[in-house]
């Protein structure tokens, strides 16, 4: 073997892909999780803020309260006090919306099944669409219309704005305050969830949460 042959290979093997640490194969993600995470990342991101504008609406409200029983009369106060209410109620039913809305979005995908991969600086999901071709489009003649591969999704732990939260029956990825990726510990063995607990507390400190450390 000569020395160019040689370089090759060296080459080779540092382009050669890290093995994951762990790694979670062809699991499914429930309705029932996604509602589950879905609710915890409104409590986590939107439940300080809609208790800040209940408060703030509520104030303006009572006093716009003590102006009606002062003068039943004062018009402009009861249409006051009406949109302070409304917005009140809207604050809290808006969430559940999207909620419900999201929810439904989400059912054309309970079939797709995920793979996860962890890194030590990083954590890869893959999509494996349904093969089965009952659920795929098909155009006028009938014939099966094959579905792009979806690219897998790369987050790594050096983004800031990647938290994590461990629940009893899950980890949760909340990317962006606007993403979420679900990974139920029914798909795992004790091992890989004692690995993964293990990696993300260390790369991720504070932004790694439990119901424990909640409580601290």
């Amino acid at each position: 073997m000569d020395e160019n042959s040689m370089e090759i290979q060296s080459e080779g093997a540092e382009k050669a892909p890290a093995e994951p640490i762990v790694k979670v194969e062809s699991y499914n993600i429930e309705i029932s999780e996604e509602e589950k995470a879905f609710k915890i990342f409104q409590k986590k991101y939107t439940l300080k803020a809609n208790i800040i504008k209940t408060v703030l609406f509520g104030v303006v409200f009572v006093l716009f309260i003590e102006q009606i029983v002062r003068d039943p009369s004062y018009a402009i106060a009861w249409c006051c006090a009406g949109v302070c209410a409304g917005m009140i109620f809207f604050t809290w039913y808006s969430p559940v919306k999207i909620r419900k809305s999201l929810l439904q979005a989400l059912e054309v995908l309970k079939d797709d099944r995920y793979v996860f991969s962890l890194f030590d600086d990083s954590f890869m999901i893959e999509t494996i669409l349904p093969d089965d071709s009952e659920f795929k489009d098909k155009d006028e003649d009938g014939n099966v219309i094959e579905t792009e591969p979806i690219e897998p999704r790369t987050v790594t732990f050096s983004d800031t704005r990647l938290d994590c939260i461990e629940t009893e029956d899950m980890f949760i990825f909340l990317v962006k305050k606007d993403t979420i990726f679900v990974l139920p510990k029914r798909a795992m063995s004790e091992g890989q969830i004692e690995k993964t607990r293990s990696v993300l507390s260390g790369v991720l400190g504070d932004k790694y949460e439990t119901p424990e450390s909640k409580k601290a």
